[in-house]
């Protein structure tokens, strides 16, 4: 009987480890499609701040040549 009570005994235990490595999985999912959606929003924002940088470039260019071809035209 010492023995069969020690059987069960790990197998209840197994039960244990396999149940808690689930729930692990799963928290460990959630927390991957969390950072996930946070590098895509991150991204957008990035592409958004790319495409203001560009915007301000080019009115800055355009500014310059309004400048000089005021100038010339004095």
């Amino acid at each position: 009987m010492d023995q069969q009570e020690t059987i069960q005994d790990i197998r209840e235990r197994l039960v244990k480890i396999e149940v808690l490595l689930g729930n692990m999985s799963d928290a460990t999912k959630l927390q991957l499609d969390n950072l996930i959606d946070k590098l895509k929003v991150s991204n957008h924002r990035i592409d958004d701040l790319e495409k203001a940088n560009t915007w301000l470039w080019r009115t800055i260019a355009g500014s310059l040549i309004a400048g000089v071809v005021g100038l010339l035209l004095k």
